[in-house]
């Protein structure tokens, strides 16, 4: 009876369900289900069509990583970077899939063909592969996988109502508590007026930013960091070259106590 109730006070604390009689409510009571997730647990990563369950945050929050597979030349000491089309078969996450807390300053190194519970496991190590010309030196290519934290989903998110979820997961960043149904239940007439899930998931689809905004964003980032440093260092080389002296200080400014006991103050001349 406790999880019972605990399952009515979920769907009455979700605007979703509003409209939802009592019958349907003991139907999604009975065959809906409460799930809790640790931190760093994957909770999705791929839509299985309409077997798929639809998870309703109900409290703690989570972070949703999309991975960029992308090859990397030098060119002038400088890194190239080329986003490499999806797979048509995509990669796979795995649910024992953990990565580090930072996920954002995440870079690990793959093969294109390395499923990614693989790419977590070896995340430092580098695949470098050498195509060699006729009439040139060997060229260093090297094909990196960063994930990217794209944003955190709290109270009231929806995940895995059909949204893109190529090469993208879902992670429990904190300890996490989701109403979970089935969406066949969902997509019946009775429960889909109006086709509100599936207005619902257009919404979905046109918030989440597509890879190529993603990788756009990432090169930015990267413009901006090296500008940032740029420029602080040449304040800092023009500082050290420019050091000022006691005779730069204006007279007003110098400014010496008589001795330790007297709180009178007198200018220099």
């Amino acid at each position: 009876m406790e999880l019972w109730d605990e399952k009515k006070r979920a769907l009455r604390a979700l605007d979703y369900f509003k409209f939802l009689d009592n019958d349907q409510i003991v139907t999604a009571c009975r065959i809906g289900t409460i799930k809790q997730y640790e931190p760093l647990e994957t909770i999705y990563y791929e839509d299985k069509g309409t077997i798929t369950n639809v998870q309703f945050v109900l409290s703690g929050e989570c972070l949703l990583l999309q991975c960029l597979n992308m090859t990397v030349t030098l060119k002038n000491g400088k890194k190239i970077f080329h986003l490499i089309d999806e797979p048509e078969e995509g990669i796979s996450f795995m649910n024992t899939m953990k990565t580090p807390t930072n996920t954002s300053q995440l870079t690990s190194k793959c093969s294109l063909n390395k499923n990614v519970g693989d790419i977590f496991d070896s995340y430092n190590s580098d695949i470098v592969e050498q195509k060699t010309n006729k009439s040139l030196k060997p060229v260093l290519k090297k094909y990196e996988s960063h994930f990217i934290d794209v944003g955190k989903l709290t109270f009231g998110a929806i995940i895995g109502l059909g949204e893109n979820m190529k090469l993208r997961v879902i992670m429990a960043r904190t300890r996490v508590q989701c109403l979970v149904l089935p969406r066949s239940f969902l997509l019946e007439n009775n429960q889909n007026p109006g086709n509100i899930w599936q207005r619902r998931l257009f919404y979905l689809d046109c918030t989440i930013p597509s890879r190529e905004s993603i990788f756009s964003h990432f090169l930015k980032c990267r413009e901006w960091k090296q500008f940032k440093y740029n420029i602080i260092q040449k304040d800092l080389s023009s500082f050290v070259s420019d050091k000022s002296r006691y005779d730069d200080i204006p007279i007003i400014c110098r400014i010496v106590e008589v001795n330790e006991d007297d709180s009178n103050i007198q200018l220099t001349k």
